[in-house]
């Protein structure tokens, strides 16, 4: 860069220093190897600030501002380049440009070269500390990023200062974040190797004198002496030494299933091949974001997925992955297949206890309930539990369950209050008297919805409805237990 450019850029900085926007003003100006942006806002208002390049985030923090409004940002940003600078209170953006000079960061080979001259080591022990950085890849076996190399920097520099300028300085890619719940920058990746790309406890982590801090390496002060060093880990740090109490996992659990920045590709990766559940990700996506993933991992699961309707396909994801309905031998899910009672108990049962069926000592009751039949630990247990309910000495499990009989099995598992809803279905009227209370009590709370206007109570359910209903006493149940 030429030496007149250099000085229009210096110029328009100086100008740029000194605007004043909507109550939020600011002004650059360098610090020994630091980069230092402070100004006036009001008081404690949260100021906000990004450094950045086309490709690459180099800064971000937020501060609050003083009793007089007061802010101060300090930074460490390579020489001589060129960066883009927004700050920002609330909607109000000013983004300007940083040109920043030359500084003199020594390498432990310029250090044994200047440690020849008294003055200068007078001068660097005046202002400036040593510290050691490394960043190795050893625990995936890709070596060293970084080997140990010494550096002189400012006192009072954060771990994070120091490290950007070595990635910089060694022209090495990476990513970062600013996490709000720590206040801290939060490193994605580095040289091509994220969090995430080997399990859903892989990510980066830094020590500093062999101990790994719990606070972000932005808010870390060095002092002389410090060795950093960023370690690549595959599981939270056990395979670094690393001892983290099971709050920390809890957080770093919390951080590492949240997806919302990631791509569909990137969430299905990690639902087949990690921990990371269908489950845990309801919250965090769009409805079609969730029907693309669901499709796809169905699509694994059972040959014939493209039977299942559109409408239905997120809560049958869920209720497999929960183990309320299963498939086939044959690989096939059969989700338009008529649903029998003893089919629907089965179903229901598994929703409200789960797939291990206690044994149970009560007599059968049932004349059509035999011990060779494949529903007799399901009904007896159902029975126990009050969800079946008879003809008299029958069960009647083969028969091809209603609306109504669902109704009926769904109030009692779940002990509902009786219920009016404040629009009655229109053919109320086809409803059986010994089904009304409870059609009407499912229907206000929503666990079966009508069709249309109405009902239906004598239509024959499907595994599919069969199963969002099943689901949807799941989700019954969980609220009531949290409250």
């Amino acid at each position: 860069m030429g030496k007149l450019s250099f000085y229009i850029i210096l110029l328009l900085s100086f100008i740029n220093s000194l605007t004043f926007v909507y109550g939020l003003s600011y002004n650059v100006e360098w610090e020994q190897n630091c980069t230092i942006i402070s100004g006036s806002a009001g008081p404690f208002e949260e100021v906000g600030i990004v450094i950045s390049k086309p490709t690459k985030r180099y800064y971000i923090d937020i501060i609050t501002a003083d009793a007089n409004g007061y802010y101060e940002f300090v930074m460490m940003l390579s020489p001589e380049e060129l960066f883009d600078a927004a700050l920002s209170v609330g909607d109000e953006v000013i983004e300007f440009i940083i040109f920043t000079p030359e500084i003199d960061i020594e390498t432990d080979e310029d250090n044994n070269t200047n440690n020849n001259s008294n003055s200068n080591s007078s001068s660097s022990s005046n202002n400036s500390i040593r510290v050691s950085v490394s960043i190795d890849m050893l625990t995936i076996n890709k070596g060293f990023v970084v080997p140990k190399t010494y550096y002189e920097v400012n006192s009072g520099a954060t771990v994070w200062e120091v490290t950007q300028y070595i990635l910089d300085d060694y022209n090495i890619d990476y990513n970062i974040n600013f996490s709000g719940q720590y206040g801290s920058v939060y490193v994605e990746s580095i040289d091509g190797i994220g969090e995430f790309d080997y399990g859903v406890g892989s990510g980066w982590l830094y020590s500093v004198n062999e101990s790994f801090p719990d606070y972000g390496s932005s808010l870390y002060s060095l002092k002389s002496g410090d060795n950093i060093a960023w370690r690549y880990s595959t599981n939270f740090g056990e395979d670094l030494g690393e001892i983290i109490d099971d709050e920390t996992v809890e957080d770093l659990l919390e951080d590492t299933n949240s997806v919302e920045s990631l791509t569909t590709e990137e969430i299905l990766a990690q639902l087949l091949e990690t921990d990371l559940t269908f489950e845990e990700i309801l919250d965090q996506l769009t409805e079609e974001q969730l029907l693309e993933i669901a499709k796809e991992l169905l699509q694994n699961a059972f040959i014939d997925y493209d039977d299942i309707s559109e409408w239905a396909l997120i809560d049958i994801m869920r209720a497999y992955e929960l183990g309320i309905i299963g498939g086939y031998a044959d690989g096939t899910l059969l989700p338009r297949k008529a649903v029998t009672r003893a089919e629907f108990l089965s179903i229901l049962t598994r929703a409200l206890y789960g797939n291990d069926i206690e044994e149970t000592k009560v007599q059968v009751v049932f004349s059509d309930v035999q011990e060779t039949n494949w529903f007799y630990n399901v009904v007896n247990f159902a029975y126990e539990k009050g969800l079946a309910v008879g003809y008299g000495e029958e069960f009647r499990p083969n028969n091809l369950i209603t609306r109504q009989e669902m109704a009926v099995m769904l109030k009692r598992a779940l002990n509902l209050d009786t219920k009016t809803p404040e629009i009655l279905p229109e053919d109320i009227k086809d409803i059986a008297t010994w089904a009304v209370e409870d059609v009407l009590t499912t229907y206000a709370h929503g666990l079966i919805v009508g069709i249309e206007d109405n009902f239906e109570p004598h239509t024959i359910t499907d595994r599919q409805v069969a199963t969002i209903v099943a689901l949807r006493a799941y989700d019954y149940l969980a609220n009531q237990n949290m409250e």
